[in-house]
């Protein structure tokens, strides 16, 4: 049970894809025979399929690291290089519980309404001093 969402201020944040592969968000029946396909999840407002992707995310303010799964929505799938920089739209987080857990334990979701590839930054040319000690 979700009580809110938050949004995410990714200014300070690196995003980048985790994995190089994204999977469709299913509709999960317990109930349904193995033979069953499944059905992909679409958002109700836009219509859109739910996909989702592993990131990695680094927070160099805070000198955080972790790996999330963030569900989004679009109209085709989305194919992404290993550690491309990424930017979501309107990227948030959804705390969560499950009632029939009396642990207390909370876990979060992420959801994005978007995912689109972050250019890279060009590096500033820097010319290493070091020796090179295995030629000398």
């Amino acid at each position: 049970m979700s009580i809110r969402e938050f949004t995410i201020d990714q200014k300070n944040l690196i995003i980048t894809a985790a994995s190089t592969k994204v999977n469709a968000k299913n509709v999960f029946n317990p109930d349904a025979d193995e033979n069953t396909p499944k059905v992909q999840v679409f958002d109700e407002k836009t219509g859109m399929n739910l996909w989702t992707v592993e990131v990695s995310i680094l927070d160099e303010v805070n000198e955080a690291m972790d790996v999330a799964r963030v569900t989004f929505s679009s109209d085709v799938e989305q194919v992404f290089k290993f550690q491309e920089k990424l930017e979501f739209t309107n990227l948030r987080v959804l705390p969560w519980t499950n009632k029939k857990e009396a642990s207390g334990q909370v876990n979060l979701a992420f959801k994005a309404d978007g995912i689109q590839t972050k250019p890279a930054s060009k590096k500033v040319g820097t010319k290493s001093t070091t020796a090179d000690y295995a030629t000398t």
